[in-house]
């Protein structure tokens, strides 16, 4: 029976070491790049920008770093007369945000460490009402998140953003950045067994 156990924590923490260094990572939607802002009321008539940031990318100990995901985004009709956008990670290949419904993939030249990171520009034209700029699941790669190891993790979505008061669905329930010290308690289990 012991060596049984010993099987099933082996086979558990092994199939935990193949999912990525990225348990806990987040994306958002903040009105300034440096700092976590939600929403904004901008002037009437004027520009304004919002950014998609990614933060909490690794492990207590370990590298995670992203080097590709996807996402998409939705902005509520109305509100904006134009919007553009651009990356903020060097990338070999454009992102084309319309011609992909939304979609976004983004794979810089190098794997991103930086914690947190603003990836995407938004640029708006604010002509009144309200609105959100939505994160939603990728077409074909819902909340994926690829370390710099090659492995999947899947994003959580803290916050979206309101624009001027706009009704913005929440975020997803604990979405935090705190780690759970998963391998240290099954290691010290399997040590256990042997220590009689």
């Amino acid at each position: 029976m012991r060596i049984l156990i010993v099987m099933c924590v082996v086979l558990i923490t092994s199939l935990a070491a193949v999912a990525g260094q990225n348990p806990n990572v987040r994306v958002y939607v903040s009105f300034d790049p440096d700092a976590y802002v939600p929403s904004i009321v901008p002037e009437l008539y004027t520009t304004f920008s919002g950014y998609i940031v990614m933060d909490c990318l690794g492990t207590v100990g370990q590298a995670g770093g992203m080097s590709w995901m996807a996402l998409r985004t939705e902005i509520t009709p109305g509100f904006s007369s134009v919007v553009s956008f651009a990356p903020l990670v060097p990338m070999p290949i454009p992102i084309t945000w319309p011609e992909l419904d939304g979609d976004i993939m983004i794979a810089p030249y190098e794997c991103i460490t930086a914690d947190p990171c603003a990836l995407v520009w938004i640029s708006m034209f604010y002509i009144g009402g309200s609105g959100c700029i939505q994160i939603v699941d990728h077409h074909d790669y819902p909340r994926w998140v690829v370390d710099c190891e090659d492995n999947i993790d899947f994003y959580c979505v803290l916050s979206h953003g309101s624009v001027s008061g706009g009704d913005c669905p929440p975020g997803d329930p604990d979405c935090d950045c705190t780690v759970t010290p998963v391998e240290s308690l099954s290691w010290g289990r399997v040590k256990a067994l042997y220590g009689r």
